[in-house]
Protein backbone atom coordinates (compact mmCIF):
# COMPACT_ATOMS: atom_id res chain seq x y z
CA UNK A 1 0.00 0.00 0.00
CA UNK A 2 1.13 3.57 -0.64
CA UNK A 3 2.24 5.96 2.23
CA UNK A 4 1.98 9.64 1.84
CA UNK A 5 3.61 11.92 3.87
CA UNK A 6 2.98 15.48 5.13
CA UNK A 7 5.82 17.00 7.35
CA UNK A 8 4.61 19.65 10.11
CA UNK A 9 5.79 22.09 12.37
CA UNK A 10 3.47 22.56 15.36
CA UNK A 11 3.43 23.96 18.63
CA UNK A 12 1.66 22.07 21.96
CA UNK A 13 -2.08 22.85 21.80
CA UNK A 14 -2.05 24.14 18.01
CA UNK A 15 -4.99 22.66 15.91
CA UNK A 16 -4.70 21.96 12.41
CA UNK A 17 -8.07 21.26 10.46
CA UNK A 18 -8.46 18.30 7.19
CA UNK A 19 -11.40 18.21 5.17
CA UNK A 20 -11.98 14.89 3.12
CA UNK A 21 -13.96 16.00 0.04
CA UNK A 22 -15.61 13.23 -1.80
CA UNK A 23 -18.13 12.85 -4.21
CA UNK A 24 -18.20 16.93 -5.44
CA UNK A 25 -18.84 15.75 -9.46
CA UNK A 26 -18.54 19.34 -9.96
CA UNK A 27 -18.99 19.26 -13.80
CA UNK A 28 -22.54 17.74 -13.28
CA UNK A 29 -25.40 19.40 -13.11
CA UNK A 30 -27.12 18.14 -10.25
CA UNK A 31 -23.77 19.26 -8.26
CA UNK A 32 -24.52 22.04 -5.56
CA UNK A 33 -22.40 24.49 -6.18
CA UNK A 34 -23.52 27.22 -4.21
CA UNK A 35 -23.18 24.62 -1.19
CA UNK A 36 -19.70 23.76 -2.11
CA UNK A 37 -18.45 27.03 -2.78
CA UNK A 38 -19.66 28.28 0.41
CA UNK A 39 -18.18 25.07 2.18
CA UNK A 40 -14.69 25.75 0.41
CA UNK A 41 -15.02 29.66 1.68
CA UNK A 42 -15.60 28.93 5.10
CA UNK A 43 -12.96 26.27 5.56
CA UNK A 44 -10.13 28.63 3.99
CA UNK A 45 -10.25 30.73 7.03
CA UNK A 46 -9.17 27.96 9.04
CA UNK A 47 -5.50 28.49 9.94
CA UNK A 48 -3.91 25.00 9.37
CA UNK A 49 -6.25 23.92 7.22
CA UNK A 50 -5.81 21.24 4.09
CA UNK A 51 -8.07 19.48 1.60
CA UNK A 52 -8.16 15.81 0.71
CA UNK A 53 -9.94 14.90 -2.53
CA UNK A 54 -11.56 11.09 -1.70
CA UNK A 55 -12.42 10.50 -5.26
CA UNK A 56 -14.66 11.46 -7.66
CA UNK A 57 -14.23 15.05 -7.62
CA UNK A 58 -15.26 15.17 -11.65
CA UNK A 59 -18.11 13.88 -12.38
CA UNK A 60 -16.56 13.17 -15.93
CA UNK A 61 -19.77 11.45 -17.95
CA UNK A 62 -19.73 11.48 -21.59
CA UNK A 63 -20.58 9.55 -24.27
CA UNK A 64 -17.95 7.04 -23.85
CA UNK A 65 -19.79 5.93 -20.54
CA UNK A 66 -22.66 4.67 -21.65
CA UNK A 67 -23.68 3.52 -18.13
CA UNK A 68 -24.63 6.94 -17.47
CA UNK A 69 -24.88 9.56 -20.18
CA UNK A 70 -27.45 11.23 -21.31
CA UNK A 71 -26.19 14.84 -22.87
CA UNK A 72 -28.14 16.67 -20.03
CA UNK A 73 -25.83 15.15 -17.67
CA UNK A 74 -23.10 18.17 -17.41
CA UNK A 75 -23.41 21.83 -16.63
CA UNK A 76 -24.30 23.91 -19.27
CA UNK A 77 -21.21 25.64 -20.11
CA UNK A 78 -19.81 21.59 -20.80
CA UNK A 79 -22.82 20.14 -22.63
CA UNK A 80 -21.02 21.21 -25.81
CA UNK A 81 -17.63 20.66 -25.46
CA UNK A 82 -15.02 19.09 -27.57
CA UNK A 83 -12.41 19.04 -25.50
CA UNK A 84 -13.93 18.18 -22.37
CA UNK A 85 -10.72 17.24 -20.52
CA UNK A 86 -9.47 20.71 -20.38
CA UNK A 87 -12.61 22.28 -20.27
CA UNK A 88 -13.62 20.44 -17.40
CA UNK A 89 -10.60 20.52 -15.43
CA UNK A 90 -10.75 24.53 -16.30
CA UNK A 91 -14.12 24.59 -14.42
CA UNK A 92 -13.26 22.42 -12.00
CA UNK A 93 -10.78 24.54 -10.66
CA UNK A 94 -12.08 28.11 -11.28
CA UNK A 95 -14.97 26.24 -8.77
CA UNK A 96 -12.64 24.83 -6.29
CA UNK A 97 -10.65 28.33 -6.70
CA UNK A 98 -7.50 29.31 -4.71
CA UNK A 99 -6.85 26.40 -2.20
CA UNK A 100 -4.68 23.93 -0.05
CA UNK A 101 -4.96 20.70 -1.49
CA UNK A 102 -2.81 17.78 0.51
CA UNK A 103 -3.97 15.21 -2.22
CA UNK A 104 -6.22 13.94 -4.63
CA UNK A 105 -7.97 10.50 -4.74
CA UNK A 106 -9.05 8.70 -7.80
CA UNK A 107 -12.57 8.01 -7.41
CA UNK A 108 -14.72 5.46 -9.50
CA UNK A 109 -15.31 8.37 -12.05
CA UNK A 110 -12.06 8.82 -12.54
CA UNK A 111 -11.13 5.31 -12.97
CA UNK A 112 -14.31 4.86 -15.69
CA UNK A 113 -13.12 8.59 -17.76
CA UNK A 114 -9.84 6.55 -17.43
CA UNK A 115 -10.61 3.31 -18.92
CA UNK A 116 -13.00 4.88 -21.87
CA UNK A 117 -10.42 7.90 -23.05
CA UNK A 118 -7.36 6.78 -21.86
CA UNK A 119 -6.71 10.02 -19.86
CA UNK A 120 -5.89 10.12 -15.98
CA UNK A 121 -7.76 13.07 -15.15
CA UNK A 122 -6.49 12.64 -11.63
CA UNK A 123 -3.11 13.36 -12.55
CA UNK A 124 -4.00 16.61 -14.47
CA UNK A 125 -5.92 17.77 -11.21
CA UNK A 126 -2.82 17.11 -8.72
CA UNK A 127 -0.74 19.04 -11.64
CA UNK A 128 -2.92 21.56 -11.60
CA UNK A 129 -2.57 22.33 -7.53
CA UNK A 130 0.86 21.18 -7.39
CA UNK A 131 0.03 18.08 -5.33
CA UNK A 132 0.06 14.85 -5.45
CA UNK A 133 -1.98 11.91 -6.88
CA UNK A 134 -2.95 9.46 -3.99
CA UNK A 135 -4.12 6.73 -6.31
CA UNK A 136 -7.71 4.99 -4.95
CA UNK A 137 -6.30 3.74 -1.28
CA UNK A 138 -3.45 4.27 0.71
CA UNK A 139 -1.94 5.86 3.65
CA UNK A 140 -1.64 9.45 4.37
CA UNK A 141 0.49 10.46 7.06
CA UNK A 142 1.25 14.46 9.16
CA UNK A 143 4.33 13.76 10.80
CA UNK A 144 4.23 16.05 13.18
CA UNK A 145 7.24 17.64 14.85
CA UNK A 146 8.28 20.42 17.72
CA UNK A 147 10.56 22.78 15.96
CA UNK A 148 14.19 21.15 16.71
CA UNK A 149 12.82 18.77 17.77
CA UNK A 150 13.92 15.49 15.93
CA UNK A 151 10.70 13.14 17.54
CA UNK A 152 7.36 13.16 16.08
CA UNK A 153 4.23 12.38 16.74
CA UNK A 154 2.16 11.02 13.15
CA UNK A 155 -1.98 11.07 12.40
CA UNK A 156 -2.07 8.41 10.39
CA UNK A 157 -5.19 8.23 8.25
CA UNK A 158 -6.36 5.51 6.06
CA UNK A 159 -8.20 5.92 2.86
CA UNK A 160 -9.85 4.19 0.06
CA UNK A 161 -12.44 6.23 -2.34
CA UNK A 162 -15.04 3.66 -1.21
CA UNK A 163 -15.94 0.17 -3.09
CA UNK A 164 -19.29 -0.18 -0.72
CA UNK A 165 -22.69 0.75 -0.29
CA UNK A 166 -25.72 -0.49 1.43
CA UNK A 167 -28.12 0.54 4.42
CA UNK A 168 -25.66 1.50 7.31
CA UNK A 169 -24.14 5.16 6.71
CA UNK A 170 -20.58 3.71 7.86
CA UNK A 171 -20.60 0.32 5.76
CA UNK A 172 -19.54 -2.93 6.90
CA UNK A 173 -17.24 -3.56 3.61
CA UNK A 174 -15.24 -0.86 4.54
CA UNK A 175 -15.21 -1.82 8.17
CA UNK A 176 -14.02 -5.32 7.40
CA UNK A 177 -11.49 -3.45 4.55
CA UNK A 178 -9.76 -1.74 7.45
CA UNK A 179 -9.39 -4.74 10.02
CA UNK A 180 -5.89 -5.62 8.66
CA UNK A 181 -4.24 -2.69 8.69
CA UNK A 182 -2.97 -1.45 12.38
CA UNK A 183 -1.82 2.07 13.66
CA UNK A 184 -4.66 4.16 12.21
CA UNK A 185 -6.43 7.04 13.56
CA UNK A 186 -8.65 7.93 10.96
CA UNK A 187 -10.13 6.00 8.22
CA UNK A 188 -12.10 7.41 5.51
CA UNK A 189 -14.13 6.76 2.49
CA UNK A 190 -16.56 7.90 0.05
CA UNK A 191 -18.54 6.61 -2.43
CA UNK A 192 -21.55 5.81 -1.09
CA UNK A 193 -22.97 9.76 -0.93
CA UNK A 194 -23.43 8.75 2.95
CA UNK A 195 -22.41 11.72 5.29
CA UNK A 196 -21.32 10.08 8.50
CA UNK A 197 -18.80 9.42 11.17
CA UNK A 198 -18.50 6.86 14.01
CA UNK A 199 -16.04 6.15 16.88
CA UNK A 200 -14.47 2.92 18.36
CA UNK A 201 -11.92 2.35 21.07
CA UNK A 202 -8.52 0.11 20.69
CA UNK A 203 -6.49 -1.15 23.58
CA UNK A 204 -2.98 -0.21 23.42
CA UNK A 205 -0.23 -1.48 25.32
CA UNK A 206 2.34 1.22 26.51
CA UNK A 207 6.02 0.93 26.03
CA UNK A 208 6.42 0.93 30.16
CA UNK A 209 3.44 0.35 32.74
CA UNK A 210 1.70 -2.05 34.05
CA UNK A 211 -1.24 -1.05 32.65
CA UNK A 212 -3.47 -1.21 28.84
CA UNK A 213 -4.57 2.22 27.85
CA UNK A 214 -7.70 2.89 25.20
CA UNK A 215 -7.50 5.23 21.93
CA UNK A 216 -9.56 6.16 19.96
CA UNK A 217 -10.17 4.99 15.77
CA UNK A 218 -12.62 7.71 13.90
CA UNK A 219 -14.52 5.78 10.56
CA UNK A 220 -15.29 8.69 8.29
CA UNK A 221 -17.65 8.65 5.50
CA UNK A 222 -17.18 12.16 3.72
CA UNK A 223 -20.94 12.67 2.04
CA UNK A 224 -21.21 14.48 -1.28
CA UNK A 225 -21.88 17.69 -3.26
CA UNK A 226 -24.01 16.04 -5.74
CA UNK A 227 -28.08 16.20 -4.95
CA UNK A 228 -30.40 15.57 -7.67
CA UNK A 229 -32.96 18.34 -6.77
CA UNK A 230 -30.64 21.41 -7.07
CA UNK A 231 -30.19 20.89 -10.90
CA UNK A 232 -31.52 24.56 -11.43
CA UNK A 233 -31.23 24.07 -14.94
CA UNK A 234 -34.19 21.75 -14.72
CA UNK A 235 -33.77 19.97 -17.61
CA UNK A 236 -36.23 16.98 -18.38
CA UNK A 237 -34.03 13.89 -18.24
CA UNK A 238 -33.67 12.07 -15.25
CA UNK A 239 -30.43 11.71 -13.91
CA UNK A 240 -27.76 8.11 -13.07
CA UNK A 241 -29.15 8.37 -9.46
CA UNK A 242 -32.77 8.91 -10.10
CA UNK A 243 -32.70 6.10 -12.57
CA UNK A 244 -30.80 3.61 -10.01
CA UNK A 245 -33.43 4.48 -7.33
CA UNK A 246 -30.68 5.92 -4.71
CA UNK A 247 -31.74 7.28 -1.84
CA UNK A 248 -31.45 11.42 -1.42
CA UNK A 249 -28.55 12.44 -0.01
CA UNK A 250 -27.60 15.49 2.20
CA UNK A 251 -24.90 17.49 0.79
CA UNK A 252 -21.95 18.47 3.10
CA UNK A 253 -18.98 16.86 4.10
CA UNK A 254 -17.05 16.41 7.53
CA UNK A 255 -14.30 18.74 8.82
CA UNK A 256 -11.37 16.49 10.85
CA UNK A 257 -9.16 18.69 13.79
CA UNK A 258 -6.54 17.71 15.59
CA UNK A 259 -3.80 18.83 18.12
CA UNK A 260 -0.92 17.43 19.77
CA UNK A 261 -0.91 17.96 23.75
CA UNK A 262 1.77 16.93 26.33
CA UNK A 263 0.95 15.74 29.83
CA UNK A 264 3.53 15.61 32.52
CA UNK A 265 5.58 12.41 33.33
CA UNK A 266 3.47 11.70 36.48
CA UNK A 267 0.38 11.92 34.97
CA UNK A 268 1.30 9.70 31.85
CA UNK A 269 1.95 6.73 34.17
CA UNK A 270 -1.19 7.41 35.87
CA UNK A 271 -2.94 6.90 32.67
CA UNK A 272 -0.95 4.58 30.77
CA UNK A 273 -1.12 7.18 28.03
CA UNK A 274 2.03 8.87 26.28
CA UNK A 275 2.97 11.97 27.40
CA UNK A 276 2.71 13.33 23.74
CA UNK A 277 -0.58 12.56 22.52
CA UNK A 278 -3.16 13.38 19.59
CA UNK A 279 -6.89 14.87 20.72
CA UNK A 280 -8.75 14.15 17.46
CA UNK A 281 -11.94 15.15 16.30
CA UNK A 282 -14.48 14.85 13.63
CA UNK A 283 -17.78 17.04 13.36
CA UNK A 284 -20.39 16.78 10.59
Amino acid sequence: MRIFREPVIYKPNEIFYLTPLSDAHVDAASCDKVALQSLIAERKKLKNHYFIFVGDVGNLVVSTDTKRFTPSVPVNQLASSDNYTKDAADYICKTLGDIKVAGFCMGNHESAYLAHNNTCFTDILAYRYNTRNLGYSGRFVFDMRKSNNHSKTQLNILYHHGAWAGKTKVPHGFKDWTRPHEDWDIAMCGHNHHLATETEARVSTPRSGNRTYKRKVHYVVCGTYQDEDCDTECRAMPGYAERKGYPAAIVGTPLISWSIKETSQTQAKRTGQAQRYKDIRVTI
